[in-house]
Order: C-alpha cells, then sequence, then structure tokens
C-alpha cells in the first residue's frame, strides 16, 4: 500500500441529515446542467446508469471507493492516465490502494463517477448534494441539499417511464418507481421512490430453482422407473415385469409370441400390480392361452409380496379353478382354488 493513501483512507466518509429541504427552481435547473453532462461523461468511460444501479456497495466499501477517488486527485499520474485513456490502472491502483485486482475491477464505474463529481467545478451542484465530510476534525460540509435519512430519496439524473435513476446524498446510485405525474419527478428534482427490482434480479434463483425442480423431478422418476421387483408369469404365454417400489408395474414384455401379444394389449397406466396380474390373467384366459391342464407358475423376485397385494390376482385364479403355483422370492406355494 502506498504510505500517502495509508494516512488518507479513512480521511472522508458520507453521512446522513435528518431535514429536508426543497430546491429553488434555478438550483433545479443548473443541476439538470450538470447531470446531462456528467451522463455524457460517464458514457466516454462506456458507464451508463443501469451498471451503476446493478451495484450495492455497503457504506465501509463506499467510502472506501470515495477515498481512493480523492487519493487519485492527488496523484497527478494517475489521475492523467485516466483522463487519457477513460479507464482505469487496475494493477497501478491495486498496489497503490493495496486492495486486490478484482475489487478494483468490480467498483470501477463506481470509482470513475465518484472521481468525475469530486475532481470537477462543473460538476459542484453535484458534489455539494453529496454528504460527506472530512474525518480528521468537527467540520461537517453545510450542503444547501440536506436529505432525509432515506436510502431511496435522492435527486433525479433520469426519467424512464415510471422509473427514475437517482443519487443519493450517501453516494447510492438507485433505479426507483415514481409517479411520472408528479411535478417533482424531473431530471434534477429530490423524489422519494421504492426501489424499482429489474426481473434479472430475479432471473438467477428462478433459474436455480427451474434447475433443483427439474432435478429432483429427474430424481423421481429415477426412483418410480427403477425396478424394485421382477414379476414372470408363465402360462403358454410368457410375460415379464417390472414393478417399482411403489407396486406399480413400470414396465411389461412378453418373452415368446404370445405373452407379446398379451403385454401389448394392456396398458400399463401406473396400475398397482395386483390389478396387472389379474388383467393378464383376464386375458389370458380370454385369448383362450390358459390351458387347465397345466399350470400357471409366477415367479416374484427382488422383494416379497405380501398376500394382501395379491389378493384379487388370488381371488381371480380361485374363481376360475385355475391351477397355480407361486414363488414369492423364494417362498413357493400353491394356491388352492377349491379353498376360499
Amino acid at each position: 500500500m502506498d504510505q500517502n493513501f495509508f494516512l488518507i483512507k479513512n480521511k472522508y466518509s458520507f453521512y446522513y441529515k435528518p431535514n429536508l429541504i426543497s430546491l429553488e427552481e434555478n438550483t433545479i435547473e443548473e443541476l439538470s446542467e450538470e447531470i446531462s453532462l456528467f451522463l455524457k461523461e460517464l458514457t466516454l468511460f462506456n458507464i451508463n446508469l443501469k451498471s451503476l444501479c446493478r451495484l450495492s456497495p455497503n457504506i465501509e466499501t463506499k467510502n472506501l471507493i470515495l477515498n481512493i477517488a480523492y487519493a487519485i486527485l492527488d496523484d497527478e499520474k494517475i489521475y492523467t492516465y485516466i483522463r487519457k485513456n477513460r479507464s482505469l490502472p487496475v494493477k497501478k491502483l491495486a498496489n497503490f490502494t493495496y486492495e486486490s485486482k478484482a475489487f478494483i475491477e468490480k467498483w470501477e464505474s463506481y470509482l470513475i463517477a465518484y472521481l468525475l463529481i469530486v475532481s470537477k467545478k462543473r460538476y459542484s451542484n453535484l458534489k455539494n448534494y453529496l454528504n460527506i465530510k472530512l474525518n480528521d476534525n468537527d467540520y461537517e460540509n453545510e450542503n444547501f441539499f440536506s436529505v432525509v435519512d432515506n436510502q431511496n430519496t435522492g435527486t433525479v439524473l433520469k426519467i424512464k417511464g415510471k422509473t427514475a435513476y437517482i443519487m443519493t446524498s450517501s453516494g447510492d446510485f438507485k433505479k426507483i418507481k415514481v409517479d411520472v405525474q408528479s411535478e417533482s419527478s424531473k431530471v434534477g428534482s429530490i423524489i422519494i421512490g421504492k426501489v424499482s427490482k429489474s426481473m434479472k434480479i430475479y432471473f438467477y434463483p428462478v433459474l436455480v430453482s427451474i434447475f433443483s425442480l427439474l432435478f429432483l423431478s429427474l430424481i423421481a422418476l429415477a426412483i418410480y422407473k427403477q425396478p424394485y421387483i421382477t414379476i414372470v408369469m408363465d402360462m403358454n404365454a410368457s410375460v415379464k415385469m417390472e414393478v417399482n417400489r411403489f407396486n406399480q408395474v413400470v414396465s411389461c414384455k412378453g418373452t415368446n409370441s404370445k405373452g407379446k401379444e398379451i403385454a401389448s394389449s394392456i396398458n400399463i397406466d401406473k396400475k398397482p400390480i395386483d390389478e396387472y396380474l389379474k388383467t393378464i390373467l383376464y386375458r389370458g384366459k380370454e385369448m383362450k392361452i390358459i390351458d387347465k391342464k397345466y399350470p400357471i407358475y409366477i415367479y416374484i423376485n427382488g422383494n416379497t409380496l405380501k398376500d394382501e397385494e395379491l389378493k384379487s390376482t388370488i381371488k381371480f385364479i380361485k374363481e376360475n379353478k385355475i391351477d397355480a403355483r407361486i414363488n414369492n422370492n423364494g417362498n413357493e406355494y400353491d394356491i388352492d382354488s377349491n379353498k376360499d
């Protein structure tokens, strides 16, 4: 850090005054002319009000930027470089202030805006509007602008529709909502309004929410589609089913020609496994695939199904006197169609 800057790093700071004074019409006109020149000069540095309003430095950061601006005025080489090149010598300023290059780059637009205001007599009204005090004594600038301690109060820099770009007395650049029909809503006047939030402020949170929802949906879909139980039914036709952890069939395919015929004729549509097995048996009977001379085999692998989860299937088997054998994850038993 440059020793000279170390000594003046906290020389100036922004402060607030509690009262509000109305401005004379000629003062507003003078301020309006200054603002017009100020905005044009900002464009020479590729800075606009939108970019300034996107930033929101806290009071400590603003005070540091303000003191850097004053320090630049005392360094002829740096000040001349900035005026000539319309940009900041980032590396040199970082060494000069002992702040990071990232800090200088982030707050470049604010630093240039402050520098223009405090360095030029042509912006005397803008400078007077800023409540700046010298910290090495008890003196406070007797600004003829005294603004209420309100972060959304400021002098109008630009009006666009129902939006006003303002500069507050504490050195903030804000975008606020205003009443366009109000006579006070003109460049140079002091107004109070609500902060106007751009949709871009919500863009990233909304985008993150959308991607989070999409990610969770994909996880939920993966869990839903993940096979939890595999069931194979053999009855001349052979059908293989995949069942998720919610006991719903997620896939069904035949392993022979008759099995494929049955599988293609049934809509899965999130059917519970019990209803699905019953439907397959019904279709097998309807297509005369079930032969009472030969037993039907139902193989359940992966996890064991409870008897109540096969209630409709067992009831259909018994009512239709079908000889059926179930291997329920290793537990094999016959269904006696003569018993209820």
